[in-house]
């Protein structure tokens, strides 16, 4: 009888995912592993899970022949060197689209607290004021979201913007037209086109995406919002301030910094109409249940030998040169 599969994982995975791992391999699961305590523990273990906190470089998934499995608990893999654990014969598992619900709702989160002073109001109320006039706001009803990226999250934003009745406009060269339509979106095929009709503008493609920096920035209409609750970097940081003390920008959401933590000297700190929060976006224990139960599900397939369907990549056999 072949041993089970041993398996660490190195940040809180959830109940439900450890449970499913628990069945059928033994088990090391921390809330959050120191990282530097890592590469110590890589040659004991047939398969990796991390989360966020913890990246997975060339030199860390070299020299380990135990090793098969690696996985992402999360969309994206940003912190997995793809090229070297391909090479190095390691499936690469994560979990697309499990946290598209809990990111899209996060992604409303931060455009009401910016148009309706939600977190200026509450710490006014908190201080003994009542100046309901210096708080007053606007409405989502009829402004156009401009969404770049229509994915699972995209997808998601676009359904709950019909809600608010709101036009959706969208740009995504990747994403047929029957899904455009599905999701009640304007096709447009350029950013040129997308950015002045966007009276709130929202990002939801990979590392990959567009980088939008003060040109395009400054092609949104005057009293724009711009949301970003995808992946830190894709928005100019510097260019978002610019704007916003130039007036052109009415407000800003951030969850996610190209930075993590931003520094102290982060300039969207010093500015009032900017709502920020520690990526948050994918943070909710229904959101965690499934990343968790679909990662779990996608390593325990590897290791048998299957292609589960959250593979990213075609490891090269036999479990390449390591």
């Amino acid at each position: 009888m072949n041993p089970k599969p041993k398996i660490l994982v190195t940040e809180a995975l959830g109940p439900q995912g450890l449970a499913y791992l628990q069945r059928y391999a033994d088990v090391d699961a921390h809330y959050l592993l120191d990282p530097a305590l890592l590469p110590g523990l890589m040659d004991s273990y047939d398969a990796v899970i991390i989360r966020s906190a913890h990246r997975l470089t060339r030199e860390l998934l070299t020299g380990h022949p135990r090793l098969r499995v690696v996985a992402r608990a999360g969309a994206g893999v940003d912190n997995v060197d793809l090229t070297a654990a391909t090479e190095l014969g390691l499936a690469v598992i994560n979990a697309p689209g499990a946290n598209a619900i809990a990111a899209a709702e996060h992604t409303f989160g931060l455009m009401l607290s910016v148009i309706r002073n939600i977190q200026k109001g509450d710490r006014h109320v908190r201080e003994g004021g009542w100046d309901r006039q210096s708080f007053l706001g606007r409405e989502l009803h009829g402004k156009s979201l401009g969404i770049i990226g229509l994915g699972r999250v995209g997808r998601e934003v676009a359904r709950i913007a019909k809600g608010f009745g709101m036009p959706v406009i969208a740009y995504d060269p990747y994403i047929s037209d029957d899904i455009f339509k599905t999701h009640g979106a304007t096709r447009v095929q350029t950013l040129d086109e997308l950015l002045p009709q966007s009276e709130i503008l929202t990002i939801h493609t990979p590392k990959t995406g567009p980088r939008l920096g003060y040109q395009q920035l400054a092609a949104l209409p005057q009293g724009a919002v711009v949301i970003n609750a995808a992946r830190g970097g894709l928005i100019d940081e510097d260019a978002l301030y610019m704007l916003l003390e130039q007036n052109h920008l009415y407000g800003v959401g951030m969850d996610v910094f190209s930075k993590e933590p931003p520094p102290p000297e982060f300039k969207l700190f010093n500015h009032p109409n900017v709502v920020l929060t520690p990526h948050l976006g994918g943070s909710t224990h229904e959101a965690l249940a499934e990343v968790g139960v679909m990662t779990a599900r996608g390593v325990m397939e590897a290791l048998n030998g299957s292609t589960p369907p959250n593979v990213v990549n075609v490891p090269i056999p036999p479990f390449g040169n390591r």
